[in-house]
């Protein structure tokens, strides 16, 4: 299947695989599985195919049972798609962004996906910067405050210098918008209930086993001070390489 040119059959069978949490092993699925489509997915894969990969990815992440197979196949997609050497790779990283705006908490979302995202804002790819810049309302969604205040300072900071550096004027457009959008969003303080939010956090975690289920995993994002980087920087140099 790997080789066929029939991608509707291929993502048909990808479906299906989701299904393998039901009949596999943790063990399984995270040494044989897993590594497989994690491969299939940085490849040069039609777009629903590609969908179809992340999507039953994301359901192997969801449904782990250990915390260390959840936190360690979670850190690999977010690599390989965010670092990914093709533009269609980082593309596939902002679906990825919003499948685990869905389905995740926002401390798993925080974790694993807020900081590769704002990065990604400074991509040599247009199209990118586009699609990136559509997140960044939805990034402050996931803060709140005051314990998230470095994290919306690092937000704010970004988008301002992301405004006065691009020159591309539809990327500007779409980063306009996502500004005025962002400024009109409110954060949560940490003392109000997020139901919602509760509600996904409990349901991620039915799946762990019991003695990982409670486990506390205090991992907190590793943010880069994005108010020194120069975010020209990239794109200036793909300019002067094309000149």
């Amino acid at each position: 299947m790997r080789t066929t040119r029939d991608w509707r059959a291929y993502t048909f069978l990808l479906d299906s695989w989701a299904g393998f949490t039901k009949i596999m092993t943790p063990e399984q699925i995270y040494e044989n599985f897993a590594p497989r489509l994690i491969k299939q997915l940085a490849a040069n894969a039609m777009l629903p195919v590609k969908r179809a990969i992340l999507k039953t990815l994301i359901s192997y992440v969801y449904k782990c049972k250990y915390i260390n197979q959840r936190q360690d196949l979670m850190n690999q997609i977010v690599k390989g798609l965010s670092r990914g050497k093709k533009f269609g790779q980082r593309l596939m990283f902002v679906e990825l962004c919003h499948l685990v705006l869905e389905k995740f908490s926002k401390r798993f979302f925080k974790e694993h996906c807020f900081t590769p995202a704002l990065l990604l804002i400074n991509d040599p790819i247009p199209i990118v910067r586009i699609k990136s810049s559509g997140l960044l309302p939805r990034l402050k969604t996931q803060l709140k405050m005051p314990s998230d205040r470095p994290m919306l300072q690092q937000l704010e900071a970004c988008s301002r210098r992301c405004l006065m550096s691009e020159r591309d004027k539809d990327v500007l457009y779409y980063i306009q918008q996502a500004v005025m959008e962002l400024d009109n969003g409110d954060v949560k303080l940490d003392s109000e209930p997020d139901i919602d939010d509760k509600k996904r956090e409990e349901e991620q975690n039915k799946f762990l086993v019991k003695e990982d289920r409670f486990q506390d995993v205090k991992i907190r994002p590793s943010l880069p001070d994005i108010s020194s980087l120069d975010l020209t920087n990239k794109r200036s140099r793909k300019s002067s390489l094309a000149s």
